[in-house]
C-alpha cells in the first residue's frame, strides 16, 4: 500500500480527483482517504501545514495503515532562476533548514538531513521521462516559514547551494519515515519561484495548477507499478 501525505486541501483534492475513494476516516484532525489509484492500494492523508502537523500525519499513517512507502506530494517554492511555475522537483535530499543545535554540536548540528529511497527516486525519474514534464532532481529544504523575503532565500542558498525548492513539511515526514524505517520520497510541483515579481501572489494563483501536475505524476506512478 502506498501512503501519500499532503498539507493543503487543494493538494489533497487534486489527488482525490484521480483516486477511487472507498472510505474516509479522521484521527486527531488528520483526514485519511483509503482507496485505489490505477488499481494500486493507496491511503491519502491531509495533514496540515507545518512540520508539527506533518510529523503527526506521518506517524498516524504508519501506525494505522502500515504503508510500504510514503510519498509526500504537493507544492513548493522554487529557488532557482531557471525554474518555472508548475515544474516538478524530485527530492535528492531532504533538509530541515531551521534545525540548529550548532552551539552545542558544532557544524554537525546545523540542518538535519535525510536521504530518500533511491529506488523511489529512480522510479520517479522514469515517470518524468514518460510524462515529459519539466522537472529536476534537487534538495528540498523544509522550514516553518513561507520563504518569500530575499534574506530567507539568501540564507538557504548560502548554506545549501543544491537546494531546488523550499516548503514546510517534507523534513518532518522524512524524519518520521526514517525512524520507522519506511522508504520515503518528496515530490513537489512549483507554485511560485523566487525572484518573480510577487511570490505570495504567484502562490495564490498557481497552487491549484501545480497540485494538478503533482496528481498527474501520482496517477502515472501508480499506473507504472
Amino acid at each position: 500500500m502506498i501512503g501519500i501525505i499532503t498539507a493543503m486541501d487543494s493538494e489533497a483534492a487534486a489527488i482525490r480527483s484521480v483516486m477511487h475513494v472507498e472510505s474516509t476516516t479522521e484521527t486527531a484532525g488528520i483526514v485519511f482517504w483509503t482507496g485505489t489509484i490505477e488499481g494500486e492500494d493507496v491511503t491519502l492523508a491531509l495533514g496540515g501545514v507545518g512540520k508539527a502537523l506533518a510529523a503527526m500525519a506521518a506517524t498516524l499513517l504508519i501506525e494505522l495503515c502500515d504503508p510500504d512507502y510514503i510519498l509526500n506530494a504537493g507544492v513548493a517554492g522554487g529557488l532557482r532562476d531557471t525554474q518555472k511555475v508548475t515544474d516538478l522537483v524530485i527530492s535528492s535530499r531532504i533538509i530541515q533548514g531551521d534545525y540548529d543545535t550548532s552551539p552545542l554540536d558544532g557544524p554537525e548540528g546545523f540542518g538535519k538531513v535525510f536521504d530518500p529511497d533511491i529506488r523511489l527516486v529512480n522510479h520517479a525519474r522514469q515517470i518524468l521521462d514518460e510524462l515529459q514534464l519539466p522537472s529536476e532532481l534537487g534538495e528540498v529544504v523544509s522550514q516553518d516559514k513561507f520563504v518569500a523575503r530575499p534574506e530567507d532565500v539568501a540564507f538557504i542558498r548560502s548554506h545549501w547551494p543544491g537546494a531546488a525548492c523550499a516548503e514546510m513539511e517534507a523534513g518532518a515526514i522524512a524524519q518520521v519515515a526514517h525512524a520507522f524505517r519506511v522508504p520515503f520520497l518528496a515530490v513537489r510541483a512549483l507554485s511560485d519561484v523566487t525572484g518573480h515579481d510577487d511570490n505570495p501572489m504567484e502562490f495564490e494563483k498557481f497552487t491549484e495548477v501545480a497540485a494538478e501536475n503533482t496528481a498527474r505524476f501520482i496517477r502515472t506512478w501508480c499506473a507504472c507499478l
